[in-house]
């Protein structure tokens, strides 16, 4: 099912999803699961892979109103972590053969009804990284100075690492991680992320709250990526599971940033003196919107009520058709 995440309450709730089309995908194999979701930042379509059966994984592009046309089948056989690029590519971690796959243009590409045997439909993408990448929950984008990377967080090294735009490059990983106090290195699995204006957001599985890079602040010539806590301190608890950025949501759908605070490296950890800050929302034509970076008088904002993040959990069990945002339209 679809759920998306209310800022006021820090639950995940019903984003109205039909049942009608999970019913038709999961009849296809018993167990089969959706993950790996993300949505094209240009185009505002949303995809993501339908686990594996008899012809392999299959690529899906849907919406929130129930509407789904598979793409094509997809190499690796398990992949939890997903993002479009500014360029429109779905890019995805394959974990059994240790990479990166790319499925390049993947907005434009031919869809074909749930009806169609999976075996007939087109091998999409190809692996183009081979160093082991399996820790990310999730992947994301995040800017910083104009440019663009993927960014995932690595809980065994409580590190973020970050692919750059040379995506056969092994990613890096930001040994100068600063983290706030309200963030936990136990059971610091982060399986939802997505970016508002150049930031990255994460949601954690065991519930811990939500929290945001800033991309002004992540540096790779520093190796540096400073971590805030943000108004959700918690949510729900949540395991098989993915998260993406609506391709339609109102103005002011952002949590508000609250604390910056302690470095860790790989060698030596240091503490820097904690600061309070606010966040000043900015109306955005995706998921949610930006949260500000830290000045040196804060100021204070009135916080969003509502928001309409999404997030996958597989299989599907029942949920209202009340759609949050505007059905795609398919190609082909």
């Amino acid at each position: 099912m679809f759920k998306r995440l209310d800022i006021a309450t820090g639950d995940y709730v019903s984003a109205g999803t039909s049942n009608l089309v999970w019913g038709d995908l999961i009849l296809r194999g018993n167990g089969r699961q959706m993950n790996a979701t993300a949505t094209d930042p240009t185009t505002g379509k949303s995809f993501g892979r339908l686990s594996a059966d008899g012809a392999g994984p299959v690529l899906v592009q849907f919406d929130m109103d129930g509407h789904a046309r598979f793409v094509g089948r997809l190499p690796g056989s398990s992949s939890w972590a997903a993002v479009v690029t500014s360029g429109g590519d779905y890019v995805f971690n394959v974990t059994v053969d240790q990479g990166l796959g790319v499925v390049e243009d993947v907005s434009s590409l031919q869809t074909f009804p749930l009806s169609t045997d999976e075996a007939t439909l087109p091998m999409l993408g190809t692996i183009v990284e081979s160093t082991p990448n399996d820790p990310p929950g999730d992947i994301t984008l995040i800017e910083s100075g104009g440019v663009g990377s993927i960014i995932g967080y690595d809980h065994n090294t409580d590190q973020f690492m970050a692919y750059g735009s040379d995506l056969t490059q092994a990613p890096i990983a930001f040994t100068n991680t600063i983290l706030p106090p309200e963030f936990s290195t136990t059971d610091d699995v982060l399986g939802a992320a997505w970016a508002v204006d150049g930031n990255a957001y994460f949601s954690r599985n065991d519930g811990g709250g939500v929290f945001v890079v800033d991309g002004d602040s992540f540096d790779p010539s520093t190796l540096t990526a400073v971590v805030s806590a943000t108004s959700i301190t918690t949510t729900n608890t949540t395991n098989s599971n993915d998260g993406f950025g609506c391709a339609s949501a109102a103005a002011g759908q952002v949590p508000t940033t609250t604390t910056t605070s302690t470095t860790t490296t790989t060698a030596a950890p240091t503490t820097t003196t904690s600061t309070t800050t606010t966040a000043a929302p900015a109306t955005t034509s995706t998921t949610t919107t930006a949260a500000p970076t830290t000045t040196a008088a804060p100021t204070t904002t009135a916080a969003p009520t509502t928001t309409a993040i999404p997030q996958v959990v597989s299989p599907p069990t029942s949920g209202p058709a009340e759609p949050v945002a505007e059905a795609p339209t398919f190609t082909g």
